[in-house]
């Protein structure tokens, strides 16, 4: 162990002191995934310029230090696009996450693909399902898609207008007939009891003002689930189908960054 790090050691003298890096010593480091001695190397240079930043992009990028990457690809930007493995490599990498890194990314290649295929199409399929034309979908994504369209055809305002007008039907609205259901029956039954106790004992009795406030809570619940429950449904849903579709080009391409 002591020889094999005295041996990094001396190589990296070597390398650095030609001032360039040594592609092939690179690959060697992140093959092994020696993760110490890949940053040491790459940080072993004085000078940092475009080719520098563009090895110290990759480490990131191997290393799954979105920020990071994304912070230097201001200054490896022409070169890392240009090298088709790697934009490969981060498209599969970011394609599941469906978070801001993901978004930076694929807006960083192109925020509208002109191609209609492949993965960056794909992430904006996910975003913009309505615009997209099924019969660009590959096959197996094609039953996911359909659920993510319907449920992006939804309005959370639409489902808590009608959750207003009838309690839990925002969420029938949105194909939740089961959560409609326990909804409406619930209120209905609170509606009963605050009703039954105001015409037994009067508006001011303590039983009369707990089951109206009961009530009025869980109304106003029932208004805002309705529409929170339409967008965590789109986003459910686009998050299964950025995953399937992460799987489905996974299992019909590999990726590698040398």
């Amino acid at each position: 162990m002591i020889n094999q790090l005295i041996a990094l050691v001396v190589l990296f003298i070597t390398f650095s002191s030609f001032g360039q890096i040594d592609s092939a010593f690179v690959e060697h480091l992140s093959r092994e995934k020696l993760k110490i001695e890949h940053w040491t190397y790459l940080n072993s240079f004085e000078t940092k310029n475009d080719s520098t930043s563009y090895y110290i992009s990759k480490y990131h990028l191997q290393y799954g230090e979105d920020s990071s990457f994304l912070s230097s690809l201001s200054q490896s930007h022409s070169l890392i696009l240009s090298d088709r493995l790697v934009v490969d490599y981060a498209n599969h990498y970011f394609l599941p996450k469906d978070n801001s890194f993901s978004d930076q990314w694929f807006n960083t290649i192109q925020a509208k693909p002109n191609a209609t295929t492949g993965i960056p199409f794909i992430y904006y399929s996910a975003y913009n399902s309505n615009e997209v034309d099924i019969n660009l979908i590959p096959e197996n994504l094609k039953r996911d898609f359909l659920r993510l369209q319907r449920a992006d055809r939804k309005s959370p305002l639409l489902a808590a207008t009608f959750s207003t007008i009838v309690p839990g039907s925002g969420k029938l609205y949105i194909g939740s007939a089961r959560s409609f259901l326990i909804t409406f029956v619930s209120l209905s039954i609170l509606g009963l009891q605050t009703w039954e106790s105001y015409s037994r004992f009067g508006v001011k009795h303590p039983l009369t003002i707990i089951n109206g406030g009961l009530f009025s809570l869980y109304y106003v619940t029932n208004i805002f689930g309705s529409y929170r429950e339409t967008k965590t449904k789109k986003n459910n849903r686009r998050k299964q189908y950025l995953i399937d579709a992460s799987n489905h080009y996974h299992t019909t391409s590999t990726t590698r960054l040398y």
